[in-house]
């Protein structure tokens, strides 16, 4: 009875052992991938997103008395302002190549998508309904902007020519749609759903059709962004009551969080080399844009551990089962 019970500690404190170093790993992962402040103005900066050429970003702030679009350049963090309109501005979506930026307004009196060259200029109304047209984002072939429109009596997905015509409705759910988000290539439009009964992500072909849902927590999952290589989505979550960011992995549903922390975390922007992901926060008082870097490696670590963890409970009830001869719950 003794040597079995030395081998049962014996199996037991290998696999503690190789936890703790995989914890370890994963602290020091942690402290590399801590949030990097980006802006830092006392007004509030919001909804960012990357530049096809990952050296701009475009985002919303009022530091100019009200909502605008503004342009930082990363490599000196200087910033530029875009629009100038004494109306309301969000929401910007970089054009392929980036020449261009489109962008929900209230300016005509109504919100609708507006298109301006990235170098500043005279903005351009692409949608004219009645109805608001919100958060449009444009397909990887710049021919294409997807869009959230109230026209069909509810919050749909809707797409029109980048030049301007006739919207095509994408989604018909009797729930509502918003925040599309294209996949890299352009086959399929994420979206935040509640045609579930709660806020989840969903696919839908970007050609219209049966969408499928992607999560399926009774928290909120809203505003998706692809990663380059189309293998996972980010989208925010108040799981935990905690507004994060999170990744899901598309091939098997995995889910990680991706940012930690006090704040309300929202809106993030996965940058073209797929390993930065730029976001909204209010962690340090007042809302501005952050970064965190190579959330891929982060993600592939903590699966490791999750595993890990896995396997030393299966080695500690299956040690017990055989020198106890009962199973321990």
């Amino acid at each position: 009875m003794q040597v079995e019970m030395h081998k049962f500690f014996k199996i037991i404190l290998l696999s503690l052992l190789g936890l703790f170093i995989l914890l370890g790993l994963l602290f020091l992962v942690s402290l590399f991938n801590s949030p990097e402040q980006v802006t830092h103005s006392t007004t509030d900066d919001k909804t960012p997103v990357w530049s096809p050429d990952s050296k701009k970003i475009a985002f919303v702030s009022n530091r100019s008395g009200n909502n605008n679009i503004w342009i930082m350049l990363l490599e000196d963090k200087s910033v530029i302002q875009l629009t100038s309109s004494t109306g309301s501005d969000w929401f910007p979506t970089w054009s392929p190549d980036g020449n261009k930026i489109a962008f929900q307004s209230n300016r005509g009196g109504n919100l609708d998508i507006w298109v301006i060259p990235a170098t500043g200029g005279v903005a351009k109304q692409l949608t004219q309904n009645p109805n608001p047209d919100i958060t449009p984002a444009w397909s990887p072939d710049g021919k294409k902007i997807a869009f959230a429109s109230l026209r069909s009596g509810n919050w749909d997905i809707w797409v029109i020519p980048a030049s301007g015509g006739d919207a095509i409705q994408i989604t018909t759910d009797l729930s509502d749609d918003k925040f599309p988000a294209w996949s890299p290539d352009g086959s399929k439009i994420a979206f935040a759903s509640l045609r579930s009964g709660n806020w989840d992500i969903w696919i839908v072909p970007a050609s219209g059709g049966k969408a499928v849902r992607l999560t399926a927590n009774s928290a909120v999952d809203d505003v998706p962004t692809w990663s380059p290589d189309g293998k996972k989505i980010a989208f925010r979550s108040i799981r935990n009551r905690k507004s994060a960011i999170w990744v899901i992995s598309l091939d098997n549903r995995s889910v990680f969080q991706l940012t930690m922390g006090k704040g309300f975390d929202w809106f993030p922007s996965w940058s073209p080399d797929g390993k930065k992901i730029i976001f909204q926060s209010d962690r340090k008082g007042n809302e501005d844009i952050w970064l965190v870097p190579s959330p891929s490696l982060l993600y592939s670590v903590s699966l490791k551990v999750k595993k890990l963890i896995n396997f030393s409970r299966w080695i500690f009830h299956e040690a017990a089962e055989e020198v106890l001869g009962r199973e321990l719950d």
